[in-house]
């Protein structure tokens, strides 16, 4: 049995990569292996740069790690990888964004893509704000000038979807990636088929990147209640336009986790994604898919990797709100069609979204890096 450190920036319900990094060392004890977490920016806070080093290398003294298993890293601490590199530890790292080719870690920028850091200019995202100018320019000249990547010091990347992989790729990211996408704890979603319900979903955070300004036009005037579920930076302001009047058929829901989210989304007849940025693969799709949900959801990244238009749900493209309240009322109208399309999304995520599938494929992962002496 092997010896996993598990690091993040935080550990707790933050998001994608916290959940993804839960399940996943569940799934590993399960399995008889340990696990150990290490959530940088938690422990940050407490010790200094060089207290978050000295307790890495406790760890690493006795007795020992097997494989170091990488989330998100913020930039201020990649400095990690070079330490776990240093002391011969084998490091995979799962790439839950775009932060390695992206110093914000979106590729968007005043409402859509951004390409102006492509091939590591990461200079660019000083001069455009979307980080402070010493951090932009330290990570360029790392890659330009010194040619000292820390990501060089990571044996292989795992790319939950295959628009990752691409997206990556023409950025001029040339690490070895393997395609693996995530899993869920599929006995803890229990569907409900339901064909009496008025609700549409979302949930997720509440960004500007999310699309949630065209899904709210999107319902309004309609016969159908949209439930908002989540927290985020657009809060305030989804506020103040639901007071303004007009979308009296908004809810916002706060932050809901565990059951209480599976509960809320089990009382919708569908579940909307309507991303306007690049999208890895969104664990809003694949819940929604466990709970027996049709998505509709936007051509953007990962999303038609699990959303087949017209099986699953439909696709829409991004920032149409005509076309989002056609697909809306299209599955509002003929409820046979969206049970029909819930079932298909349950059985698809059954098939997808096994634990077993998954460890057996990170496993196989694991023994690769194992054979190779160091790092290529």
């Amino acid at each position: 049995m092997a010896r996993f450190l598990q690091i993040n920036d935080f550990a707790g319900s933050q998001g994608g990569a916290e959940l993804h990094m839960a399940l996943l060392s569940e799934l590993l004890e399960a399995k008889g292996h340990e696990v150990i977490l290490f959530p940088v920016r938690e422990l940050y806070r407490k010790l200094s740069t060089k207290g978050l080093r000295e307790k890495l290398e406790g760890i690493l003294s006795s007795p020992g790690i097997d494989v170091a298993h990488v989330h998100m890293l913020d930039h201020p601490f990649l400095h990690l990888l070079e330490a776990l590199y240093a002391r011969g530890v084998p490091i995979i790292q799962t790439l839950h964004d775009h932060r390695p080719i992206c110093p914000a870690g979106s590729l968007f920028r005043k409402g859509k893509l951004c390409p102006r850091c492509k091939g590591g200019a990461f200079y660019q995202a000083g001069f455009s704000a979307c980080v402070n100018m010493p951090l932009a320019l330290s990570l360029w000249a790392r890659l330009t000038i010194m040619g000292q990547s820390p990501y060089g010091c990571v044996a292989k990347f795992i790319a939950p979807s295959r628009a990752l992989i691409d997206t990556y790729r023409k950025w001029g990211f040339y690490y070895p990636m393997v395609h693996l996408a995530n899993f869920l704890d599929m006995p803890s979603y229990e569907p409900y088929y339901r064909d009496d319900s008025r609700k549409v979903a979302y949930f997720g955070r509440l960004s500007p990147v999310k699309g949630i300004n065209t899904l709210m036009e999107a319902v309004k005037g309609l016969p159908v209640e949209l439930h908002i579920i989540g927290r985020g930076e657009l809060e305030g302001a989804l506020e103040r336009k639901i007071r303004s009047g007009g979308f009296d058929n908004v809810v916002l829901r706060g932050y809901l986790s565990g059951d209480r989210l599976r509960e809320a989304v089990n009382e919708a007849f569908c579940v909307v994604v309507p991303s306007e940025c690049v999208e890895n693969l969104p664990y809003a799709v694949m819940e929604a898919f466990a709970l027996g949900k049709p998505v509709i959801g936007t051509m953007m990244g990962g999303i038609p990797e699990l959303v087949e238009d017209g099986t699953r749900g439909f696709l829409f493209p991004a920032g149409d709100t005509a076309a989002l309240r056609e697909k809306i009322e299209i599955l509002f109208r003929d409820r046979d069609k969206a049970l029909a399309m819930g079932h298909q999304a349950r059985q698809f995520a059954e098939e997808s979204f096994s634990p077993d599938r998954y460890y057996h494929a990170f496993m196989e992962l694991v023994k690769g890096v194992l054979r190779v002496p160091g790092v290529p």
